[in-house]
């Protein structure tokens, strides 16, 4: 028990680490700017919306932490460019939405990886199966509180300003393209040996 539980916190630790280093690497290729293309939107709302979904998927899969370190700079940029009255909304969407979101799986904070740890025949696929709809219920809670709390301050003063780069295909180089790719098998391998030490594990 208490080895599972040393493993677990070096695991996820060392997962944490890799999944940072890889985020910081991926600047390089432009797919940062084709997030933030696909999430950008004149309606406030609507980027909030987008905005708490897409935290709650990222961090069950690359933890709330690396979330975090990776839509809070595409955030403040779209606050930018539209004239948001405020940062504030949005970024307390990702924050909370990306918390809430890594409750789905075991790999999601190091809190679900001690709780595996000490929970026999707490499988992977079931922790994510008994997390799901607590998960989701949360999920639609925070965005609807979100909203009722903000809703004043969720104004745009250039909703309708021409993005900067009209197509994202052809903006991205032959090269980043390749690039990203590589990254996203690598991100994606990361990911795979993880659930599969889980399952092997026995959590």
């Amino acid at each position: 028990m208490v080895c599972k539980a040393v493993v677990a916190r070096v695991t996820l630790l060392h997962f944490a680490v890799t999944s940072t280093s890889i985020l910081t690497l991926l600047q390089d290729t432009g797919i940062w700017k084709y997030v933030e293309e696909l999430l950008d939107t004149a309606s406030p709302t609507k980027l909030l919306l987008n905005l708490c979904w897409l935290s709650a998927a990222t961090s069950a899969v690359l933890t709330n932490d690396t979330t975090c370190l990776m839509l809070t700079p595409l955030v403040l940029n779209l606050c930018k460019k539209r004239g948001a009255q405020s940062t504030l909304p949005f970024l307390m969407a990702v924050a909370t939405s990306s918390n809430i979101g890594s409750s789905l799986t075991i790999i999601g904070n190091p809190q679900n990886a001690l709780i595996a740890s000490i929970s026999p025949g707490m499988g992977f696929l079931t922790f994510m199966k008994d997390m799901l709809l607590p998960v989701l219920l949360g999920l639609s809670l925070n965005t609807v509180a979100l909203w009722c709390y903000f809703r004043k301050s969720l104004v745009f003063e250039n909703p309708e300003v021409e993005p900067e780069i009209q197509d994202v295909e052809s903006a991205v180089p032959e090269t980043s393209r390749c690039w990203q790719a590589v990254y996203a098998v690598a991100v994606g391998s990361v990911v795979f040996a993880m659930i599969v030490g889980w399952m092997r594990l026995g959590f």
